[in-house]
């Protein structure tokens, strides 16, 4: 019994599998059938069918808001990187801009102190304080330095190296603490357009890289600007609770979305099941395509299989009956042949008692027959006395 009823368990999962597919099957002859039905007039099911259409449009329509949203936020959210990109180049080329001009401003405030800067560019720079004189002597003793270590040998050419090594780390320190300075510097001179016009070989080779910078920046600032006008765009394009909120309003929508997408797919079901309930009116057509009839030749195939799986539980159902009651009568016999042992044994015993009844009668025969003799003698033996 229990390898039948495993096995009836075991054959329902089959039949709860096929009604799956099933399902399934008959979703896709609904949706097959009522695409055919915007160009072919089908007169069947139309309740069905106008169920099922007004429901799949409500869901289109849930999931075009869907769209919308995922689209407007995923295009705020690519423009928003590629700002934050810009914007870390924007800061790179800031650097490279403001190194540029404090060698720019150091050329002209070395130009200064050796009086080689031009007029028009000398009113760029502050007046000249302690710091700065200090820098410029360092700035001789350096040059000093430099023209002694080319022209001297042996100890003393050992010497100016030396103390060319030691201006200038006295020229980097005033460098460092001069840094804004000549930034500022720098910027006044590029500002004005005179960069080629600082003196020194260099002066082209800067004069084209904050050119270049310049217009790098400007290009990149511009294309900032471009990205947050689209944004903008976009933001207006949304409701404003939808931006403020969005995370939350997505997942409403897709809350929607799959509760309307169980909901169309419940109506295709029944929609389905109500074509194939009507098949003789409309699988004849000629606008019915052969995916169609291919549809629900699959589902005749499977209502068999579950017909076929029903009746073997239903065989299985009875075998366990048939075993339940052999099982009984296996058991009644049991309880009858224990009854006959009983019966029996009370027979033997009815026949003991009856014995015994029998014995006791004879008993009580011989006992009366034995009391009836005395008295016979008695009665004799006064009739001889009085004779």
């Amino acid at each position: 019994m229990g390898r039948l009823q495993a096995e009836i368990a075991a054959t329902q999962k089959e039949i709860e599998l096929a009604r799956q597919d099933l399902d399934v099957l008959f979703e896709e002859l609904g949706q097959l059938v009522a695409a055919l039905r915007q160009s072919v007039t089908i007169p069947v099911c139309a309740q069905e069918f106008q169920e099922y259409y007004r429901g799949k449009g409500e869901l289109e329509e849930i999931q075009l808001r869907l769209a919308h949203v995922r689209t407007a936020l995923e295009e705020i959210d690519d423009r928003s990187k590629k700002i934050s990109v810009l914007k870390g180049t924007l800061k790179s080329l800031d650097r490279r801009y403001d190194t540029a001009c404090s060698r720019a401003g150091a050329i002209a405030f070395e130009a200064a102190t050796a009086d080689t800067l031009p007029i028009h560019l000398a009113g760029m720079l502050p007046p000249v304080d302690a710091q700065q004189r200090k820098y410029v002597r360092w700035q001789k003793r350096m040059v000093r330095a430099e023209r002694l270590s080319l022209s001297a040998s042996g100890i003393r050419r050992a010497f100016a190296q030396g103390e060319e090594r030691y201006c200038a780390w006295h020229l980097k320190r005033v460098n460092r603490s001069y840094e804004t300075l000549f930034r500022q510097i720098g910027k006044a001179i590029d500002k004005s357009g005179c960069v080629m016009d600082l003196p020194g070989e260099n002066a082209p080779h800067l004069a084209s890289e904050l050119s270049a910078i310049s217009g790098e920046r400007k290009g990149i600032v511009e294309e900032i600007e471009l990205q947050q006008k689209q944004i903008e765009q976009v933001q207006g394009a949304l409701d404003s609770t939808v931006l403020n909120q969005a995370s939350r309003r997505v997942e409403e929508l897709e809350k929607q979305s799959r509760e309307k997408s169980a909901a169309v797919r419940l109506r295709a079901v029944a929609y389905g099941k109500a074509l194939a309930g009507e098949v003789e009116q409309w699988i004849g057509m000629p606008a019915v395509t052969e995916q169609v009839r291919s549809c629900y030749e699959q589902i005749t195939r499977h209502e068999r299989r579950i017909a076929m799986l029903q009746r073997h539980i239903e065989s299985l159902e009875i075998d366990i009956e048939v075993e339940e009651l052999e099982l009984l009568i296996s058991q009644d016999a049991e309880r009858i042949g224990h009854l006959k042992e009983q019966i029996s044994s009370f027979q033997r015993q009815i026949v003991e008692i009856q014995d015994e009844v029998t014995e006791n009668r004879r008993k009580i025969a011989q006992l009366r027959s034995e009391q009836v003799r005395p008295r016979l003698v008695d009665d004799v033996s006064r009739q001889d006395g009085g004779r």
